[in-house]
């Protein structure tokens, strides 16, 4: 997400490079090559956070096992290790985990709240040299964003976290999350993401909760704020905001299958193996096992051989190949069944199909958008909402 448009042969570069992105993700896929793989070291935090997803048993694995887990996914062809929590930070040991990534020439992607991140800290995690590093922003103000996460003076922590990081090279992302609590802030916050030299990704959906709990979906917002989130990024002709919504917008058709469980581990901290985040079942666990026993395990294979078919109303859905957001964590919690419809993705499935149709009135009558943008976002837009 974030990124920028090129000219045209840098264009045709980054296409060749999404070409065989695709085809390497195509292979692993049906190989089951766990390409990325992410470790939630930790449940705990120093915030609490309104829209916190995190719930279950508070074990960890020891820094040990982390460390010849890193070992045993590079040997199993992992290639991007993302850490993260809870609040990675609690735990001494999490440089020492991240520098066991970068020894095995994997990935890293570092993701973190930023409020208790030293100087020090942030100079050993420059030499590691991440991919990114996130930080949590769900306000563009103080008043917002500290009382989502409950605790005063983050949003200043998290703020300095993220000038320290640039200061020392760091690529970095603000990542947020829409919600009703703070739906009004976005433009604020993407302002304040490019001031401070970061690229942003939003996630539109608000997930329930690690244990199946759904108190937590009150903050998500409607589809018809959602519309009205994608028609500012997307109508206002900023490249950074256009290629975040675009991709969300996206047939799945278009993108592949999902990989959870097939290119993708979700591990907790107290070792079992998740296709991701929320979706059950484990696979087992690497506090008693191998991650190659847990990965080749009768669990995982009775997982993918019912992951990959899609039964009942999506089978026989005449929009299916529309839709963009289906996720089977999301269907599997909300809908009880990961292979069937999540009644979110239909609800966005819809408002893009409506989207549609008056772009194409808009198109016919030759409109332009309120700040003067002419067709070409328009035009972009319809090609992402018409891909697959």
């Amino acid at each position: 997400m974030g990124f920028e448009f090129r000219d045209g042969s840098e264009c045709q570069g980054v296409r060749a490079a999404a070409s065989l992105n695709a085809r390497l993700h195509e292979a692993a896929f049906r190989a089951h090559v766990p390409l990325k793989a992410i470790f939630e070291l930790t449940k705990r935090c120093n915030l609490d956070c309104l829209h916190c997803y995190i719930a279950g048993d508070r074990s960890e694995l020891p820094t040990t096992r982390w460390l010849a887990l890193v070992d045993e996914l590079a040997a199993s062809g992992c290639m991007t290790i993302d850490l993260s929590g809870g609040e990675l930070t609690l735990r001494d040991d999490w440089l020492t985990i991240a520098r066991r990534v970068r020894e095995k020439r994997i990935t890293l992607t570092v993701l973190t709240n930023g409020t208790l991140l030293t100087d020090s800290q942030v100079d050993e995690l420059a030499g590691l040299k991440p991919a990114v590093v996130a930080i949590s922003l769900y306000g563009a103000t103080p008043a917002v964003h500290d009382q989502i996460t409950g605790v005063m003076g983050s949003f200043e922590n998290s703020v300095r976290a993220l000038r320290t990081l640039r200061r020392a090279g760091i690529r970095c992302r603000v990542s947020s999350v829409l919600m009703n609590e703070n739906f009004s802030e976005f433009p604020g916050i993407i302002s304040l993401a490019s001031d401070l030299g970061c690229s942003f990704v939003f996630d539109p959906t608000v997930a329930p909760r690690q244990d199946g709990r759904l108190d937590v979906l009150s903050h998500r917002v409607s589809v018809s704020r959602l519309k009205e989130f994608y028609s500012h990024v997307l109508l206002e002709g900023r490249t950074r905001e256009y290629e975040v919504a675009r991709q969300d917008l996206v047939p799945r058709s278009a993108k592949g299958p999902c990989g959870a469980g097939f290119t993708l581990a979700y591990v907790q901290a107290n070792g079992l193996v998740n296709p991701c985040v929320g979706l059950e079942p484990a696979f087992g666990s690497v506090a008693e096992e191998t991650f190659p026993d847990v990965w080749r395990s009768p669990t995982a294979a009775r997982f993918r051989e019912s992951a990959i078919r899609v039964t009942g109303k999506c089978a026989a859905c005449e929009v299916a190949g529309a839709c963009t957001t289906r996720c089977p964590r999301l269907a599997q919690a909300e809908d009880g069944d990961m292979t069937g419809p999540s009644s979110r993705a239909c609800e966005v499935t819809r408002m893009v199909l409506e989207w549609r149709q008056e772009l194409d009135t808009y198109s016919a009558s030759g409109m332009r958008s309120r700040d003067g943008v002419a067709g070409a976002a328009h035009g972009a837009l319809r090609s992402a909402l018409n891909r697959g």
